[in-house]
């Protein structure tokens, strides 16, 4: 019994030595999306907290309806895999400056896609379906959407780094 320890010690430790990754994975991601969240495009900063959840937050123009403005979106992510990725996430986004319309207004979203992010960084490609509802006569906004409330898909393109 008392040479079967160090043999399993050592066993171990050798398994652990060849078997880690010594790479830390790549933790932020900058990237453009074009066509999520109903915006023309997006510029995004995405910040790992942990293995698998992240925060994300962006800016860009909206376009897609025919008012422009500005467009903040603001998701929590969940990322399931090594290079490539499930990706889920949830948040708002919010729109400023609509001109046609001159409203401020958030919107709650939801999103699901592949994410390739190689764990030690370099480009990153993004696609996903997107989940956009429009909530207008629930918290009384005056809008265009007001005559079609409730849920707009899309598909969401992006492209950038991850270091």
């Amino acid at each position: 019994m008392k040479t079967r320890t160090p043999i399993l010690v050592i066993a171990a430790s050798l398994w652990a030595a060849v078997f880690e990754s010594s790479e830390v994975p790549a933790q932020t991601a900058a990237y453009l999306e074009l066509f999520g969240q109903n915006s023309f495009f997006t510029v995004n900063y995405d910040r790992m907290l942990g293995q698998r959840f992240g925060l994300r937050a962006g800016m860009g123009m909206s376009g897609l309806d025919g008012a422009d403005g500005v467009i903040v979106p603001i998701t929590v992510n969940y990322l399931r895999g090594v290079d490539h990725k499930l990706e889920l996430s949830a948040g708002f986004v919010y729109e400023n400056g609509k001109w046609q319309r001159g409203t401020e207004e958030v919107f709650p979203i939801l999103s699901a896609g592949y994410r390739y992010q190689p764990a030690a960084g370099g480009f990153m490609f993004r696609i996903g379906l997107d989940a956009l509802w429009y909530l207008e006569r629930v918290v009384g906004a005056v809008s265009s959407y007001d005559d079609n409330p409730g849920l707009e898909p899309g598909i969401s393109l992006s492209f950038g780094y991850g270091f």
